[in-house]
């Protein structure tokens, strides 16, 4: 028995026909592929822009917290009272908008990431089909006579 990386160098030959519907498969796959990179690359900056926003948030509103405690504890402080906790509330708003922009930024890369997966999905499917037509099989069997071929593994 020889063994398989001879068999692999005895058996493997390139194709000298022409299989355009493998070669269309194979663009709409490496296209894919690229604009699922690209989703990725968004998803992943709104993801970071969420992280940013998240620790501005919770200290707002911890200094919202704050000043609202100072309000109930110290009638004479009334007015810096007022003061900090109209500071905290616009700081905690500016890190909500800031926030809600980046779940925003995120629903958009989540969107466009299964929208890629799915073409990505379709391209691949494309691509085994087309590897799988008769066209191509036939190919096959006429430039490579005598293969152990068995549509799965060129291994028996």
């Amino acid at each position: 028995m020889t063994e398989p990386i001879e068999n692999r160098i005895r058996l493997m030959k390139l194709v000298r026909g022409k299989l355009p519907e493998l070669d269309k498969a194979g663009a709409e796959f490496v296209k894919a592929s690229a604009e699922w990179n690209k989703a990725r690359a968004e998803w992943d900056n709104a993801s970071a822009e969420w992280n940013k926003a998240r620790p501005e948030r919770d200290k707002a509103c911890a200094e919202f917290v704050k000043a609202s405690a100072e309000w109930d504890n110290a009638s004479a402080e009334w007015n810096k009272a007022c003061v900090e906790r109209d500071k905290a509330r616009a700081e905690r708003n500016k890190a909500r908008a800031e926030r809600n922009k980046a779940r925003a930024e995120w629903d958009k890369a989540c969107a466009e990431f299964v929208k890629v997966r799915a073409e990505w999905n379709k391209a691949r499917a494309e691509w085994n089909n087309a590897s799988a037509d008769p066209a191509v099989l036939s190919l096959h069997a006429k430039e490579c006579p005598n293969c152990p071929w068995n549509g799965r593994t060129i291994l028996p």
